[in-house]
């Protein structure tokens, strides 16, 4: 019985990759003023900036996105159903209601290679039920979407940036 909410803790495993990005970005014009003299120093601070601006927003809309679709929600993984509490309601379903399950995951993630980009650890699963109803799971609530069964008939879509879109 595992169960899973939002916390700090699941932020920061989301993001901690920015803040490697943004070690980098900061030591850049360090490097430049050190190779190159202080003429260089405005372009690099220039160069830094909007590096980091191109790498950070979509990474905090996408952060913001998932937080959006799970904030207030709790699941929980029991031996035979899976309990979701969604702010003021409860909703409890059996694995084998489950109809199918398609898995976006980033190419880096799903191919199991070097993740360049923050967002390439981000991934979402929707559980389709046999009532028609879809739940979202994103790697923000379970981080990495270590979900402790086997996803039964699962459909794996890969993208370039995992963006949930059309969700009921």
């Amino acid at each position: 019985m595992k169960k899973f909410h939002i916390g700090f803790g699941n932020h920061f495993i989301q993001s901690w990759h920015i803040l490697i990005h943004a070690t980098v970005f900061f030591l850049f014009p360090w490097y430049f003023k050190l190779q190159y003299g202080d003429e260089s120093v405005d372009f690099a601070y220039k160069a830094a900036l909007y590096a980091f601006l191109i790498v950070f927003i979509p990474h905090m809309i996408l952060h913001l996105r998932y937080w959006w679709i799970n904030h207030g929600m709790a699941i929980e993984f029991k031996k035979n159903t899976i309990s979701l509490s969604l702010r003021d309601r409860n909703f409890d379903f059996k694995y084998s209601d489950i109809e199918f399950v398609e898995l976006v995951e980033s190419n880096a993630s799903a191919n199991n290679t070097l993740q360049w980009f923050p967002w390439d650890s981000y991934s979402y699963a929707k559980l389709c039920l046999s009532s028609g109803e879809v739940v979202v799971v994103t790697s923000l609530l379970v981080p990495h979407l270590k979900i402790p069964f086997k996803l039964p008939r699962t459909k794996l879509v890969k993208a370039t940036f995992c963006w949930p879109s059309k969700l009921k």
